[in-house]
């Protein structure tokens, strides 16, 4: 009634209220009232003419869910009240008793209050695990935990934040990332005290300013997240749940951004030096190439051989020739960041030097004489001078070479020939190119080779650590040359990819492996087949077309056919790459990256690339001794884990190398310690043999 409604304002009023009310009857009214405006509160009698407050809660919460509702009657037996809230009503106020209505709406209002900030946080944190995976999945580690520090503040309003990190080295927790409100100072060790708290008890830790989540990765704790408070305050579940929710994001995204940063380094920089390595500089050439290509520029590159150096590890030990290549990268970087970026280190002692666009052969025989004078102050090992000197081979974009290999190649060859004719330094020639002709004859025998018998394919197992079962096989080409016996696909590949020929040969492998193939799956013999594929052959346009059409012909399961890809051949075309992998997947195929921990980009692409395994090169595994492999080993088995990959490890040699292995969690071994390459009858009967000792 109006009376009544008049009533209920002045109650409110007298309660402090500010109020703007709108007395509704019939439904339809109601509705058009939810819908026209935003209401704090419905207040609604629970017998009225035509309608009842059951249906006025339903229009309610079908109009404005979050709008709480209050039964205000004065005939309502107490069953009916209890049933009326258990379907959603708020409260119930007996109009005798208007008194409680004040206490009851300021009630409401603050839950829904409380209940609103609540929704907000849980669609923040909506966002926040978008936002979460899509940082961990960039895997920058740094802009991570500052994106935490900075959400966490704003989720719970707290006055800072802090993220720790377990840094193993010194056994302790380290500050990586802290965010705090303008003009306040807070004492860092208010996060520190209740963080190292958080850490210790593998829990949640509230103290009367401050809150700690620790991070877990798996079973094992790396890390807390904190927020605190000038002033004493009481942390909600509801925050501590935010929190820890958060954290549940971060932590794993943190540890593979840490992994990844731990395997770029060893994989893209050389231990001793300090400089990047082959790949890296491969990267960069190849870069350059387009550049250079794209725009008419030249450029040149230096390759560098340090005379005589065997002679100072036979005299000082391989610890001191270690001492005098850190100290030559040292001086290297002392001179300044642009030539780091520049130089590499290739080998034992070969270096190499790319000289910026518009280098000519005159500039870099004069780069070279720098190069020779640079050598020229001595070293000391052992209270002694030591003495370097170099030969340098000399090749100019695009004179000498129209690739990266080509190039690099071409200025070893240089190299080898100031070598042998001492004169310190060489221009890349054709003569220097003692391989040409063999190269044309071989080549014209690869083509007879196709055509004839000359041709096979040796298979080499793949076994799970964990069980010793047979779970794939790698199909890897032969040649029978009829005069010059095996001949190691080392020496004919590159040859078939700079003629082409590998588009003939690639389709040969995978469509004599997969029938193959399916010869063992008729005989029981479920298995995984891997064919190696050139980058030459994700150029070519027709190639994917050809894949489909194998794979339909050989009566295989796509699923069990695996494309094998080297990481090099990806971090030269990375973007190109990534659009023909996502076709070849989508035909149902898998894809492997080969001698992965090798390049740079393929690092920083792998969690936007379409693979279904990684195998670890066989450099790193075979040298688990060395702590720059092993940090690549165990980094690359981590990573694999992270982004839910198979991770296989190649040249797994000897009993030793298979414990390091199993213990560190590698998957799938492939070596000559499980077995060599062999012929397919072969391979038959050691499946056979290998199913009843179920172990290498």
């Amino acid at each position: 009634e109006p009376e009544f409604t008049e009533l209920i304002r002045r109650a409110l009023e007298l309660e402090g209220f500010e109020i703007t009310i709108e007395r509704v009857a019939p439904l339809p009214d109601v509705k058009c009232a939810l819908d026209c405006a935003t209401w704090d509160i419905v207040l609604s009698d629970h017998s009225m003419p035509g309608v009842s407050s059951t249906d006025v809660l339903e229009v309610v919460q079908a109009r404005a869910p979050h709008v709480p509702l209050i039964l205000v009657s004065g005939h309502i037996g107490e069953e009916a009240a209890v049933e009326a809230m258990r379907a959603g009503a708020y409260d119930y106020v007996p109009k005798a008793s208007l008194k409680r209505l004040g206490v009851a709406v300021r009630r409401s209002l603050n839950d829904a209050s409380e209940r609103a900030t609540l929704r907000q946080r849980e669609k923040d944190l909506e966002t926040l695990h978008e936002v979460a995976f899509a940082a961990g999945r960039a895997l920058d580690p740094t802009r991570l935990a500052e994106f935490a520090v900075q959400r966490a503040r704003d989720l719970l309003s707290a006055d800072g934040t802090w993220l720790h990190w377990r840094d193993d080295v010194h056994a302790e927790l380290r500050l990586v990332a802290a965010s705090q409100r303008d003009n306040l100072a807070i004492e860092p060790s208010l996060g520190e005290r209740v963080a190292i708290a958080a850490f210790g008890r593998r829990d949640v830790v509230t103290v009367e300013d401050a809150i700690s989540v620790p991070l877990f990765v798996g079973e094992r704790t790396v890390g807390t997240l904190s927020a605190g408070s000038t002033s004493p305050r009481h942390f909600t579940p509801q925050e501590v749940r935010v929190l820890a929710l958060l954290g549940a994001e971060v932590g794993p995204a943190l540890e593979a951004g840490r992994l990844l940063a731990v395997a770029q380094r060893a994989a893209n920089y050389d231990a001793i030096t300090g400089l990047p390595n082959r790949a890296s500089f491969l990267r960069k050439l190849g870069d350059q190439v387009q550049d250079s290509a794209s725009k008419s520029t030249t450029f040149a590159v230096l390759y560098a051989d340090l005379d005589r150096f065997r002679e100072i590890n036979d005299a000082f030990g391989h610890d001191g020739g270690d001492a005098v290549l850190r100290e030559l990268g040292a001086r290297i970087g002392r001179t300044g960041p642009e030539t780091l970026e520049r130089v590499a280190r290739l080998g034992v002692d070969d270096f190499a030097f790319m000289l910026p666009v518009g280098s000519d052969e005159r500039k870099a025989i004069r780069a070279a004489e720098d190069g020779i004078q640079f050598l020229r102050e001595p070293f000391t090992l052992s209270e002694q001078p030591v003495h370097l000197s170099a030969s340098i081979g000399i090749a100019v974009f695009p004179t000498h070479g129209s690739t990266a290999e080509e190039l690099l190649r071409h200025a070893e060859a240089a190299m080898f020939a100031a070598k042998r004719t001492q004169t310190r330094y060489a221009v890349y020639g054709d003569a220097f190119d003692v391989n040409s002709q063999r190269k044309i004859a071989l080549l014209r025998d690869l083509r007879r080779a196709l055509e004839t018998s000359q041709l096979t394919l040796h298979y080499q197992p793949q076994v799970d650590f964990r069980t010793g079962r047979l779970v794939g096989a790698e199909a890897l080409l032969r040649w029978a040359h009829p005069e010059r016996g095996m001949i190691p696909p080392l020496e004919f590949i590159p040859i078939a990819e700079e003629t082409g020929l590998i588009h003939q040969l690639t389709p040969w492998v995978l469509k004599h492996a997969l029938v193959q193939q399916r010869i063992w799956w008729r005989s029981g013999l479920e298995l995984r087949m891997s064919v190696n594929v050139s980058m030459r052959n994700l150029r070519d346009p027709e190639f994917l077309a050809v894949v489909d059409a194998i794979v339909n012909t050989a009566g295989v399961d796509s699923g069990s056919v695996t494309l094998e890809v080297t990481e090099a051949a990806m971090m030269l075309e990375a973007t190109r790459t990534l659009d023909v992998l996502r076709r070849i997947r989508a035909l149902g195929v898998n894809i492997s990256i080969d001698d992965f921990g090798t390049g740079y980009s393929s690092l920083a692409y792998l969690s936007r690339l379409p693979v279904n395994e990684v195998k670890i090169d066989r450099a790193f595994v075979m040298d688990l001794t060395t702590p720059g492999p092993r940090a690549i080993v165990e980094a690359v088995i981590n990573l694999g884990k992270v982004f839910g990959l198979r991770v296989i490890a190649e040249g797994v040699k000897d009993a030793p190398t298979w414990t390091h292995l199993h213990a560190l969690g590698c998957e799938i071994a492939q070596g000559y310690y499980v077995s060599e390459p062999i012929t397919a009858a072969a391979f038959a009967t050691w499946a056979t043999q290998s199913q009843s000792r179920r172990s290498p």
